[in-house]
């Protein structure tokens, strides 16, 4: 029989890979409706650095997760030119 503490953390890891996969979906809608156009341009910019694909949309997911969590703890609307300055910073990572 599993401990407490073990399903709490396995319903963790599921709901991480649940968000992870939403980011994903959004950044994958950005680039299909260019908007914001810095997407697609991070996107190239990281794969001529010899990012893999997957690879550069995870970057630019946990940029947009980052900015997320901004506006959840901030009680504020998405503040697109803050997105956009951490989308030129990477592969330099948000600092948490």
């Amino acid at each position: 029989m599993k401990k407490e503490s073990e399903k709490v953390e396995r319903t963790e890891t599921e709901d991480e890979k649940r968000v992870e996969e939403a980011m994903l979906v959004i950044v994958e809608n950005q680039l299909k409706e260019n908007n914001p156009a810095d997407t697609r341009v991070t996107l190239d910019r990281l794969m001529a650095m010899g990012e893999s694909r997957k690879n550069a949309l995870q970057y630019i997911a946990i940029v947009l997760s980052d900015e997320v969590f901004e506006m959840m703890k901030d009680n504020v609307v998405f503040n697109e030119q803050r997105y956009i300055e951490k989308l030129k910073a990477l592969p330099e990572l948000p600092e948490a």
